[in-house]
C-alpha cells in the first residue's frame, strides 16, 4: 500500500514528502501520472529514504511515459539498496525535467513502512 503525499519538488535543502510505502514491496508499474513527482523545474533530484527500524529497502526510480501510459525505468535502471536495517540513506540522479516515481521493490513486510522524501537542484 502506498500513500502519495506531494507531487511538486522544492529546492534543496528543503525536502518534501513524496510517498509512504507500507506492508508490501511494489512489483507493478504505476499507471497514474499524478502519483509521480514533477521535476520540470530541476536538473537533479535528491532522494531521502527513511525506513522503519529493521527494514532494509531497495528502491528504484521510474519516469512517466505518455506513450506507454505508465512509469517506466531508464534504459540503465536507477536502483539503490539500503545497507543496514532501519538506516536512512540518500541518493541523487538527473531528472532532466521529467516526472518520476520512487518505488520500493524489496525489504518491506507487513506492519513496516518506508518514507520517501525528495528535493530538487537546479544547475547554475
Amino acid at each position: 500500500m502506498s500513500l502519495e503525499l506531494k507531487s511538486t519538488l522544492s529546492e534543496a535543502p528543503n525536502f518534501v514528502p513524496h510517498r509512504v510505502v507500507s506492508d508490501a514491496n511494489e512489483t507493478t508499474f504505476d499507471t497514474e501520472r499524478k502519483h509521480g513527482m514533477n521535476g520540470d523545474l530541476y536538473n537533479e533530484a535528491i532522494v531521502q529514504v527513511i525506513p522503519d527500524a529493521g527494514v532494509t529497502p531497495t528502491v528504484d526510480v521510474l519516469f512517466w511515459s505518455e506513450a506507454a501510459a505508465k512509469f517506466i525505468p531508464d534504459q540503465t535502471p536507477i536502483t539503490k539498496a539500503g545497507s543496514v536495517g532501519g538506516q536512512a540513506f540518500s541518493f541523487s540522479f538527473p531528472i532532466l525535467g521529467r516526472v518520476f516515481l520512487v518505488r520500493v521493490t524489496a525489504g518491506l513486510s507487513l506492519g513496516k513502512s518506508v518514507r520517501i522524501d525528495c528535493a530538487g537542484h537546479r544547475e547554475q
